[in-house]
């Protein structure tokens, strides 16, 4: 069960859990409102499982973040501790 929610198709996944879904929705404000700016459901436009879930997701939250200049030795570093806390949310 675990294999297939994490890497199967939405028809499997529903097929065994009818009651399945995940949802993401951007809100403008932090109060409940009816309406989303940006969604994403299992709506079938694509796989519907959890791991391509985390890492749609994970890139909206991740794509409005500013990464300052930062060196570690001879590399830059990419992430910073806000990268670090929404990712460790959505696990």
């Amino acid at each position: 069960m675990a294999g297939m929610l994490m890497f199967g198709k939405l028809r499997s996944i529903l097929d065994a859990v009818p009651n399945y879904i995940v949802d993401y929705q951007e809100r403008p404000q932090a109060k409940t409102e009816k309406r989303w700016i940006d969604r994403l459901t299992t709506d079938g436009t694509w796989s519907g499982n959890l791991y391509d879930f985390y890492r749609q997701v994970i890139r909206k939250l991740y794509s409005g973040l500013k990464i300052p200049f930062q060196l570690k030795g001879p590399e830059r570093v990419e992430e910073t501790p806000v990268h670090v806390a929404l990712r460790e949310t959505v696990l």
